[in-house]
């Protein structure tokens, strides 16, 4: 599973969404324009929060699913190692062949074990990126609608006073 984040760290502050984490230019004396802009910045911004939010909770299922498989494989791979141990067993005169995995199979549920392990941590490393990218998102959102309502407090106390 390939997640692609559309927030891109820069270091000039700007994270590849218009109007995201920028500051709106100076509108008109009523201020109408600054709280348009501000508004499309702050609905931009929750958009993006939640477009990584959702990649964050695709991202955990994923890392779920590879923790499922890696168990499931390691614990083959045990198993064709306790059974590989005891090839033969040795009861009242008996001797019966218990071998259940071949050296082969035994080297195939090694490796199979390895890939899921290599997969599990590549899941881990996209959802720590993916819930981190969510955890900004969210936070330039929640910086957006500060701004949003600072100015639209600012454009209503100016009307107030000029009426």
């Amino acid at each position: 599973m390939t997640v692609h984040s559309s927030v891109i760290d820069r270091p000039d502050g700007h994270n590849g969404h218009p109007g995201l984490g920028e500051t709106p230019q100076s509108g008109g004396p009523s201020g109408s324009n600054d709280l348009a802009e501000v508004a499309r910045s702050y609905a931009t911004a929750v958009l993006v929060a939640e477009e990584m939010s959702s990649a964050a909770q695709e991202a955990e299922t994923a890392l779920y699913r590879a923790d499922i498989d890696a168990i499931t494989a390691i614990n083959a791979d045990w198993e064709a190692k306790i059974n590989s141990e005891s090839t033969s067993a040795n009861e009242m005169g008996f001797t019966a062949d218990l071998s259940r995995c071949k050296t082969g199979d035994l080297a195939e549920t090694g490796r199979l074990a390895q890939v899921a392990k290599l997969r599990y941590q590549q899941c881990r490393a996209v959802a720590l990126q993916t819930e981190l990218n969510a955890g900004e998102a969210t936070k330039a959102a929640e910086a957006a609608e500060i701004r949003l309502l600072e100015n639209a407090r600012r454009l209503a106390t100016r009307e107030a006073v000029t009426t």
